[in-house]
């Protein structure tokens, strides 16, 4: 039996350049961009998560509505989830869930970030 699974892209942070985020110069909040998925569908529960290095997390859910579909989806993280405990080294890996009903979650691919102050 062939199954094809589809594995979402990486989600981009707005702010980053490549793969390096200056925490520094984040006002209040960083954009998490939730690029466009197949067989996206009203109702979709999309969650982006953040885990730091420095032992930091976030968990952002977003339930998708009409006008979303086939667009990308933002989603703010605070800014204290990358400055907290921030340390020369410290990362966060960047992702997001979606949940469909009557089908598996899917997890995307994951966006490594290097934090600097």
């Amino acid at each position: 039996m062939n199954t094809k699974v589809n594995v979402p892209l990486a989600p981009k942070i707005e702010e980053a350049v490549g793969d390096r985020l200056s925490v520094g110069k984040l006002e209040n909040v960083a954009t998490g961009i939730v690029p466009v998925y197949s067989e996206a569908r009203v109702g979709d529960v999309i969650t982006l998560n953040v885990v730091t290095s420095t032992g930091n997390n976030f968990h952002g859910q977003h339930a998708l509505t009409d006008p979303e579909v086939g667009r990308p989806i933002l989603i703010l993280i605070p800014e204290g989830i990358f400055s907290k405990g921030l340390v020369q080294g410290a990362t966060a890996d960047v992702s997001y869930t979606v949940r469909q009903s009557g089908t598996p979650s899917r997890t995307s691919l994951v966006l490594k970030l290097h934090l600097e102050k």
